[in-house]
């Protein structure tokens, strides 16, 4: 038993993977993943004990492991203890939009992106994680940003996950029952009413309207959508990431109980404007 899995593709990542596992081993911290030695014959239900009993679970994602239905698998087995036993801590390699079967999973869940295996700070992200497992063993805790160039995911969804799905060709969204709604992934987000599409088989008025209380966007969303959160009468704050570069017109309008919002510095809005007159908007300095 292990307390940390390392999941990843052997095409991409395996000296990142080893680098990780060595460290976290001269830390005192256990650690598995594939290259050590499994009696074949019984390699899935052995991969799946080690997944059951680990406390942390480190996905390597690049577009290897993106495509592989064997890390697909081990992210399946591992999700249903995510917030119970397991801290996940999903790490994205290069700028690829997340495989489908992919985002259920992880739609919530803090994203840490690196533009490459070398960007990756394996050090610190080795004694992050010796910091999680130590403060409280059997907690699951949220690792944090090791470096300014990640773009984590600014929300812990606190609530029952109601409903989640796409709003952009490479963006998601995802609506826990205390209101709040995070949207992450790559790229933008669809204007209205084609985010319509997004929400098949949920009632977009009673969501947009009484539903969503807080918004959280996250780093690597390019564009919000046109009319995107017109009448959402219960917003009461936004986040937007320094990604965002283009804000559609009527974006945030109705929006009664919008008091402020913080905008990137460089961020263009639409020509009808995104915001109320009684929305205070800030821009604030480039990070």
């Amino acid at each position: 038993m292990a307390d940390v899995f390392i999941s990843y593709c052997r095409a991409g990542t395996s000296n990142l993977a080893r680098q990780i596992a060595q460290r976290l081993d001269e830390l005192g911290i256990s650690c598995w993943y594939d290259t050590k030695s499994v009696n074949v014959g019984g390699i899935a239900d052995f991969i799946t004990r080690e997944i059951q009993d680990c406390k942390v679970f480190l996905l390597l994602l690049d577009e290897s492991a993106n495509a592989s239905s064997y890390v697909f698998a081990e992210v399946n087995a591992s999700f249903p203890l995510y917030g119970k036993q397991i801290t996940p801590v999903p790490v994205q390699i290069g700028r690829f939009a997340l495989a489908d079967n992919l985002k259920f999973y992880l739609g919530a869940y803090n994203i840490l992106f690196y533009d490459s295996p070398e960007a990756v700070p394996a050090e610190e992200l080795a004694r992050q994680i010796v910091r999680v497992l130590s403060l409280n063993p059997d907690q699951p805790q949220q690792i944090q940003t090791p470096q300014p160039h990640c773009t984590p995911n600014p929300l812990q969804l606190s609530g029952k996950i109601i409903k989640k799905g796409k709003c952009g060709n490479n963006v998601i969204y995802t609506l826990d029952e205390n209101g709040q709604l995070l949207i992450s992934g790559i790229g933008r987000m669809w204007d209205y009413p084609s985010v319509l599409l997004g929400f098949r088989n949920f009632p977009w008025d009673y969501w947009r309207r009484y539903m969503t209380s807080h918004v959280h966007i996250q780093s690597g969303v390019t564009s919000i959508g046109k009319n995107a959160f017109w009448r959402s009468y219960n917003l009461e704050s936004v986040s937007i990431p320094d990604s965002v570069t283009f804000i559609g017109s009527g974006a945030f309008t109705q929006c009664y109980n919008l008091k402020s919002v913080s905008i990137p510095a460089n961020a263009e809005i639409g020509f009808w404007g995104a915001f109320d007159y009684d929305t205070t908007v800030t821009r604030r300095p480039p990070s």
